[in-house]
């Protein structure tokens, strides 16, 4: 049986149309087809066109075109893949290619970030690698905190430490995931108030996963005097050098998929700034975050907690908002 060709809207786009004219707010998700003024195109997948477009745009100043068309989200990989290879076959000269200069092979993560952006993401100097938050994703994020506020777990909710917990949830997805808003619930799973390891003196908050490895977890544990004791650790690759500074916080570790790590285990929830404000640990994050990504669909997609994720969008919305208002980038 033959399907039916996939009913693509095209738009010609000239410079300085904004994308906001091209896609219509909240459209999404979907495949892209970019044409480009010597007749290369470019096929792609996107929760947000939109912001995904634009990206594109910055990158390439010779697209003339950009067709799209909806597709549900676990068909989009089965898609974006079939219209690819109907390019190829039709001779059509295809930009999607294999750009990094390392032994990776393809990925389901190519579809979404391409391999140049990757390479870019775990490049000499990472605090340079454009970083992505599609603004729809905060919107919604908004909406559905304002409409209901009561989506989080009761725990996490009326938690006293949520705030600390949200802000260095938020900063890992800013600098360490690329492209979270295209890669949330698909390659990073984050959980609220998950069931692992819990005693009566042990209780984890949330752990934020990518395939079946934690990147991010934040657990208490009761002190002898009653109170519970707020611990974060962060995974990183093991190709981090450790030095004098970095040794009383970061121990070996290893796990069954990933092989040795890098742990490092700190005090309380708010201090993912001081970690990845180190620009070796932000590259060793991004390392063995990318190196996960890659490994295809996260396991624990079920897990995920649209909430507490709409939470840490929000706070990077607010940041995001103050930082334009001071007129930093």
């Amino acid at each position: 049986m033959v399907s039916a060709p996939l009913p693509f809207r095209r738009w010609e786009t000239p410079a300085g149309l904004a994308p906001s004219l091209i896609f219509e707010d909240g459209v999404g998700p979907g495949i892209y087809v970019l044409e480009f003024s010597n007749g290369d195109q470019y096929v792609g997948q996107s929760i947000h066109p939109a912001t995904r477009f634009a990206s594109h745009r910055r990158r390439w100043q010779d697209i003339v075109a950009v067709n799209f068309t909806p597709v549900p989200p676990e068909e989009l990989d089965r898609v974006e893949q079939d219209m690819i290879t109907e390019k190829r076959r039709a001779g059509v000269r295809l930009r999607n290619r294999t750009l990094l200069a390392q032994p990776f092979g393809d990925s389901p993560l190519d579809f979404i970030v391409t391999q140049e952006e990757q390479a870019r993401w775990i490049g000499d100097d990472p605090l340079t690698a454009e970083r992505e938050i599609a603004p729809q994703r905060i919107v919604e994020a908004r909406a559905r905190r304002g409409a209901d506020g009561g989506r989080l777990p009761e725990p996490v909710r009326a938690h006293p430490h949520l705030a600390e917990a949200v802000d260095s949830i938020a900063g890992y997805l800013y600098y360490v995931i690329p492209l979270p808003t295209e890669t949330e619930g698909r390659g990073w799973v984050l959980s609220a108030w998950p069931s692992t390891n819990r005693t009566r003196n042990h209780r984890r908050f949330a752990t934020l996963s990518i395939h079946n490895v934690e990147m991010l977890y934040l657990y208490e544990d009761r002190t002898e005097d009653g109170e519970w004791e707020q611990t974060m650790v962060l995974n990183v690759h093991d190709s981090l050098e450790i030095d004098d500074e970095l040794r009383p916080l970061f121990s070996r570790n290893t796990y069954r998929t990933t092989g040795p790590v890098w742990s490092a285990t700190v005090h309380g929830w708010e201090d993912i700034g001081v970690l990845l404000g180190h620009p070796a640990v932000l590259l060793a994050a991004r390392k063995l975050a990318l190196s996960q990504l890659r490994k295809g669909r996260a396991m624990f997609s079920r897990a995920h907690s649209w909430a507490l994720a709409d939470a840490a969008f929000d706070h990077i919305g607010n940041v995001l908002d103050e930082w334009a208002t001071a007129g930093n980038d």
